[in-house]
């Protein structure tokens, strides 16, 4: 699910060009995103529920990188003033 909401960011939320991004029919692509639906609550069509999305998505992203807001590291600290 994470690898099609990624590319449907990537694709500027372009149903047709998403699926061939991801070499799938565009059938297969409206199928997954009713499932996300069904999964979280947040629909990707709707646009409050799609910056919700792309905000998780930026939080996991930073979180598998290993950094945090601001680009820090997990656990650094700021030093105290």
């Amino acid at each position: 699910m994470l690898e099609t909401l990624r590319a449907y960011s990537d694709h500027g939320f372009g149903r047709r060009r998403t699926a061939a991004a991801l070499h799938i029919h565009p059938n297969t692509l409206d199928y997954r995103l009713r499932r996300m639906t069904v999964l979280t609550g947040l629909d990707p069509a709707r646009p409050a529920d799609l910056l919700t999305l792309q905000a998780a998505l930026l939080v996991r992203r930073d979180a598998a990188s290993g950094t945090g807001p601001a680009g820090r590291t997990h656990g650094s600290r700021r030093p105290v003033t």
